[in-house]
This record gives structure tokens, C-alpha cells and sequence, in this order.
């Protein structure tokens, strides 16, 4: 008789814009994960007056011109401390540059954001996005995280397996600082404790 096959739990693990991302797909439920990790969760994004007067014609913007560049909400030189970082960066065909943010993504962001900030799965206690153990990883320098509104939603999420692990002066590029190891080892600490068998 063949053994019985032991089922790998799938973690969703993402990163800065990926944590958006990453969130709605946990909440479609089309998969189950057995925790998330989000490093940089860039949720949300603080308005600037430039950002604000973007914003009430980025429908148009999308609609008319859906690959017109647009500001970033972005500067560059939040991302990280480590200059040698953005060469890397600049270097890798998988990245999407700051500065090439077209309106259609702008737009579809901003209503990602939003439909995020309201999904009631989020503060269920029974729902299964609650249910899912989640870690959040911030740099205390971040200032691309949107850190009162990413604290709201935490605080809004009904988990009782629920952690955010602040990095004292980190930028958001967490796992490129210098102190990364930091950032790495509570990382796997945290699911060495959920999975210790798996790991």
C-alpha cells in the first residue's frame, strides 16, 4: 500500500505591489493558502495635491489615454538605502519602472485600493481570508507604504494569527537594506512556527 501524499501548504508570499495583488487574489478564493506574507504591503498610497488632481481625472485619463505616463506615487529614492540596489533594478526586465506608470494602471490601482479598504471578508472572523495566518513585514522608513491606512486594514483584519514586525529605519525594499538578514530571519522564524514540518 502506497503511503498517503503529504500535502505541501501553499504560502502566498508578495512584495510591494505584489501585496495588492497578492491580497485580492487570497480574497477570490479560488485557492487555498495556508498563510501570507507581505513585505512593503503597498496597499494604499497617501495622496499628494499632485496626486489628488491626477486622480480626479484618471478615469478620463484611462478611458482616452490608457498608456499616457503619469506621475508616479513613487520616488525612486524611497525604495532603498543600498545605492547599488538600483542598478540591479534598472538591470532586471521583470521590474516596472516608477516613471513608465501609465493611467490605465494608475487607475486600476486606485480601484484596487478601494475595493481593498471595503471587502467585508476582511473583518469577518469566520471568512477564509481571516482565517489565514498573515505577516506583515514594514520598514519603519518606508515611505512608499501608506503606513496609517496599511495599520487601519491590519487592524481591521479579524485573524487572531495576525502579526506586523516593524524594522526600525528600513526603506521599503526590505530584503535589500542592509539589514535584510533581519527581515529574512523573522520571516522564516514565523513559518518555521506555523509549518515546522515543512520546512
Amino acid at each position: 500500500m502506497m503511503p498517503a501524499a503529504v500535502s505541501t501548504p501553499i504560502v502566498l508570499g508578495a512584495y510591494s505591489y505584489g501585496t495588492l495583488v497578492g491580497i485580492h487574489t487570497v480574497l477570490a478564493r479560488q485557492h487555498h493558502f495556508a498563510a501570507m506574507c507581505f513585505i512593503g504591503p503597498s496597499l494604499f498610497i497617501r495622496l499628494t495635491p499632485l496626486l489628488r488632481l491626477q486622480a480626479a481625472f484618471a478615469g478620463s485619463l484611462s478611458t482616452l489615454f490608457p498608456e499616457a505616463h503619469i506621475v508616479p506615487a513613487v520616488n525612486r529614492e524611497w525604495l532603498c538605502r543600498d545605492p547599488g540596489y538600483f542598478e540591479d533594478f534598472d538591470n532586471d526586465p521583470l521590474t516596472t519602472d516608477t516613471r513608465k506608470v501609465t493611467a490605465r494602471m494608475g487607475s486600476e490601482t486606485r480601484r484596487a485600493m478601494r475595493a481593498l479598504a471595503i471587502d467585508s471578508q476582511v473583518a469577518q472572523p469566520d471568512s477564509a481570508f481571516s482565517q489565514t495566518p498573515a505577516l506583515f513585514l514594514i520598514g519603519s522608513a518606508d515611505r512608499v507604504v501608506y503606513q496609517r491606512q496599511a495599520t487601519r486594514f491590519f487592524d481591521r483584519l479579524a485573524s487572531r494569527d495576525k502579526e506586523v514586525k516593524v524594522f526600525p529605519g528600513l526603506y521599503h525594499c526590505l530584503l535589500e537594506d542592509p539589514e535584510k538578514e533581519d527581515v529574512v530571519r523573522h520571516l522564516m522564524q514565523w513559518l518555521e512556527q506555523r509549518f515546522p514540518n515543512t520546512l
